[in-house]
């Protein structure tokens, strides 16, 4: 037993004595007592519960009555919810477990107009289809005049007045699922899932396809600068750089695992990438044709990074990140002489967990409290973001089926960046949550395999 689940559970070494010195002092008294008790005058009985009421005070001011120590363990706050604003998209019922379309469809009554089986589990709807995205909601993307756009596992994307609920435009963009979205400019979208190319769509006057660049791998993230510079992460190992008016892009190299998630940095000349090999890549974009450069690598992870973003800093870097860890980790950037940089990871944010589902303690000097840890995520995170002014950080967690319960993949959390503190939580989803989005100044949007897109509030 590794010593942070010591801590969290009271099973370390020091409770462990503490209990066996307990135990000791409730036998001696209980049978003394019953020695006392054996005998026939009515003194003798008053003196062993006396004796016994004593042995049970003492050993509760030796274990001050917690089970583990003497010393003062965390409150853990009621934490409440956020309200929810608006469900862009049909609000699902949902039923049993199923393994396919066919048992929903054999488990539906007459009065559900659609049927879906998604993670493992039935969804019915009794409102009309075309509301609404049919599969799993993977990706988002806000557009510089505050349209959201979104695409699913059918390889659906559609364009939404989040504001008032209603679509704007809706087309299936690929047969498969896409993976990835970025706005080029407000008439122009870029997409991209499993098939291994990067589309670019025309949305002026309805959906057209302008041009398809093809890549090795398939499409988890995608990224435009203002200069015009596009990368794409893929899961063939590598980053692809290019720009719209470049018929082939360029293939950057540098994890040994599947590049799941990419940030730019709001000075537009870095950006992040995180992989499953268990690091985060800082770039740095280039003047003029050349291909981006990578800066450093932050390691330390015990599992795959699914989502990095950049926090305000008056020097250097600050960095959040998250994935199958279920914890968030800051890290710290400054840059050194020539082309090294100083990496440390300042703070830990909930559990860490390794590749293997066991809770690991990895840097000392970066845990924080009980309290924060009972707090934190208790799945994996698969999607960060932050608000427009930096006052909150949002955190989605993820599950993938039914199976997979008691865990809380279907919640998504607001931490307070002043305070430190968990500000509120995101509810109702049925199924994990695939991306979190910050609005404007008091909105956040959730895109789960539930089929829905949830609007909530942070004020």
């Amino acid at each position: 037993m590794d010593s942070l689940t010591a801590i969290v559970t009271g099973e370390g070494p020091v409770a462990k004595t503490n209990r066996s010195f307990t135990m000791f002092i409730i036998w001696c008294f209980g049978v003394l007592g019953g020695v006392l008790f054996m005998t026939k005058s009515t003194w003798m009985h008053l003196c062993c519960l006396v004796m016994l009421c004593g042995g049970v005070l003492t050993a509760c001011q030796q274990r001050n009555c917690t089970g583990a120590s003497t010393k003062e363990q965390p409150v853990v706050r009621s934490v409440s919810s956020c309200r929810q604003v608006r469900i862009l998209g049909q609000s699902p019922s949902w039923g049993g477990a199923c393994q396919s379309q066919r048992h929903c469809r054999i488990q539906a009554t007459r009065r559900f107009r659609w049927t879906r089986c998604l993670g493992g589990l039935c969804l019915y709807g009794a409102e009309d289809v075309r509301r609404g995205h049919l599969h799993a909601v993977l990706t988002t993307a806000l557009s510089a005049d505050g349209r959201l756009a979104t695409a699913d596992a059918g390889g659906w994307i559609k364009i939404w007045d989040w504001k008032k609920g209603t679509v704007l435009m809706s087309w299936q963009a690929e047969p498969k699922k896409l993976q990835a979205l970025a706005w080029v400019s407000k008439t122009k979208l870029l997409s991209g899932g499993i098939l291994r190319r990067v589309s670019l769509w025309d949305i002026s006057k309805g959906p057209r396809l302008l041009k398809s660049y093809k890549v090795g791998g398939r499409i988890s993230s995608l990224l435009v600068s203002k200069r015009g510079d596009v990368v794409a992460a893929s899961t063939d190992r590598s980053l692809w750089w290019g720009r719209l008016d470049q018929p082939k892009w360029s293939r950057l190299r540098a994890h040994e695992d599947a590049v799941r998630q990419l940030s730019l940095h709001p000075s537009q000349h870095y950006f992040l990438s995180t992989s499953d090999d268990r690091t985060i890549g800082l770039w740095k974009m280039s003047e003029g044709t050349r291909a981006p450069l990578l800066l450093t690598r932050l390691q330390g992870s015990l599992a795959w990074v699914r989502d990095a973003l950049f926090l305000p800093a008056e020097n250097g870097f600050h960095i959040v990140s998250g994935g199958m860890e279920q914890s968030l980790s800051f890290w710290r950037v400054l840059p050194r002489d020539g082309d090294l940089w100083k990496v440390r990871r300042t703070a830990i944010w909930g559990k860490t967990v390794d590749v293997f589902g066991h809770a690991q303690q990895k840097d000392k000097k970066a845990i924080q409290d009980l309290t924060m840890i009972k707090e934190g995520h208790r799945s994996d995170i698969s999607a960060l973001d932050v608000s427009l002014r930096g006052r909150f950080l949002f955190s989605a967690g993820h599950r993938l089926s039914i199976s997979m319960l008691p865990d809380d993949g279907t919640i998504a959390r607001v931490w307070s960046m002043q305070d430190k503190k968990l500000h509120c939580l995101l509810k109702g989803h049925l199924l994990g949550i695939n991306d979190i989005r910050a609005l404007d100044k008091g909105h956040v949007a959730t895109a789960s395999d539930d089929g829905t897109i949830r609007i909530f509030s942070t004020r």
